[in-house]
């Protein structure tokens, strides 16, 4: 349980050199304070932010709040953040009912330093300052980082966040819907570090069977498990010296988060059939598309190794957010194709805005691969990308009338199993052997939607 209670009061601390730090200078500035933004990074409103150029500002559900949140464990007025007549940024709470917490203890009133993060209801929200204007807007080389690109002000603003953190040593978490280009974000990290010459080694997390993914993480001695013949390094001595990438770490086992959590605290590994510690050097970065702090919440995610994990954290907007990025990221991506140059009509962007993208950058990917090629006079207009998004000739719903008749004459659970084994058809006819676009469509893990597929024939 988070510590503290309503009648305890946090001494309030004076500025820190960080916020003076963050205030624009110079001739044209002079003192101006900077513009603050703040980003839901978990709860019912995941992805939302705004920015406010002066204090204070009010978080709650109210119509009345600068930050509007629809969780219903937040009050009309939860808190504010306001600045005293010493400068000081503090966070107050407003007589919530369920609370204000900074690092898990509950506050009535606490300095804020630059990014930190805070907790209300189930909602986790970073407050500090927006990066100066011309950073953000003009300056070409905010358009991308990395492989990662983008001109809106959500994707400037978190290439902002990601080359901060780079050239740290902090833990960093990104989070973001599948396909939003999580792994580009943590090669880009690791490529603008001081490790960026040393090992760079990725963990799926979601794609190892439990029964495996602590000794490809930790290794073995010789003897320890039937068909341990000898002695093998796990995924952290691999990445001595460099990164390691825990992927989807979000399903990373319960039983083998306190080991993991032990790692990020002694930076030492213990091999399988071992009692002896082996320090390593690493920098660990995870991904994942699960709110792990409501996962923390209810008993799936422990809390404590989230915390470790987010010494930093990133989140990466979905491609429906960002519409205005469509049509260059649709360029960007063709132009990186590796056969003849290929042309988007109008229309053809047109099509991509309206499109909802499920899938974000990866199924944009994948369609206009699609659309390539299928071209065959060197364009891709709205007919024939609707074709290659399989929308022209394949509706994604069988008709109404035909589900009634080929289903009506069987028992129900074999009813249920046929028309589970079309709506896998049908996904996996429109999105072919893109196994984690057809989970994202039904909505569950990658694992069982293998199952599924393997169960109906669909594959191997």
């Amino acid at each position: 349980m988070p510590a503290g209670d309503r009648g305890e009061k946090r001494d309030t601390l004076r500025p820190s050199a960080s916020w003076t730090a963050a205030r624009p200078v110079g001739p044209d500035v002079g003192d101006e304070p900077p513009s603050f933004v703040l980003e839901v990074l978990s709860g019912a409103d995941l992805g939302k932010w705004i920015v406010r150029d002066a204090l204070p500002i009010t978080i709650g559900r109210g119509a009345e709040c600068d930050l509007r949140l629809t969780d219903r464990c937040v009050s009309q007025v939860h808190c504010r953040i306001v600045e005293d007549e010493n400068g000081s940024i503090l966070l107050c709470d407003d007589g919530s009912r369920n609370g204000t917490f900074v690092n898990d203890v509950k506050v009535l009133q606490v300095a804020l330093e630059p990014w930190t993060e805070m907790q209300v209801g189930k909602t986790r929200i970073r407050f500090g300052p927006r990066a100066k204007e011309d950073e953000v807007a003009t300056n070409p080389e905010m358009d991308r980082f990395g492989d990662l690109v983008g001109t809106s002000h959500a994707m400037r603003a978190a290439f902002v966040a990601l080359r901060r953190v780079a050239p740290t040593a902090l833990t960093c978490l990104i989070l973001g819907e599948t396909g939003t280009g999580k792994e580009l974000a943590v090669r880009g990290i690791h490529a603008q570090s001081s490790r960026a010459a040393r090992p760079f080694v990725v963990i799926d997390c979601g794609a190892i069977s439990e029964t495996l993914i602590e000794d490809k993480l930790f290794g073995h001695e010789r003897g320890a498990f039937t068909g341990a013949v000898k002695e093998a390094k796990g995924a952290f001595e691999e990445a001595e010296a460099g990164t390691i990438f825990l992927d989807e770490v979000g399903e990373l086992p319960l039983a083998l988060q306190p080991k993991l959590l032990r790692v990020l605290e002694r930076r030492e590994v213990v091999r399988l059939g071992s009692h002896v510690a082996i320090p390593v050097d690493v920098r660990v970065i995870a991904a994942t598309h699960r709110d792990l702090v409501s996962r923390a919440a209810d008993g799936t995610f422990r809390q404590d190794l989230y915390y470790r994990l987010a010494e930093a954290s990133v989140w990466l907007p979905p491609l429906r957010n960002r519409r205005e990025d469509i049509g260059p990221l649709a360029r960007y991506l063709l132009d990186r194709g590796s056969g003849p140059p290929i042309a988007l009509r109008p229309d053809a962007i047109e099509a991509l805005e309206q499109h909802p993208w499920p899938g974000n950058v990866r199924e944009l990917r994948n369609v206009l691969r699609r659309a390539s090629a299928m071209a065959t006079n060197g364009a891709i207009d709205a007919a024939l990308l609707k074709s290659a998004m399989g929308l022209q000739h394949h509706s994604f719903a069988p008709d109404a009338a035909e589900t009634t008749q080929t289903f009506a004459a069987l028992p129900m659970a074999k009813a249920r199993d046929a028309h589970r084994k079309e709506y896998l058809r049908e996904l996996h006819k429109r999105y072919g052997d893109d196994h984690a676009m057809i989970a994202q469509g039904m909505g569950v893990h990658i694992k069982y939607a293998r199952r599924l597929m393997r169960k109906y024939g669909l594959i191997r």
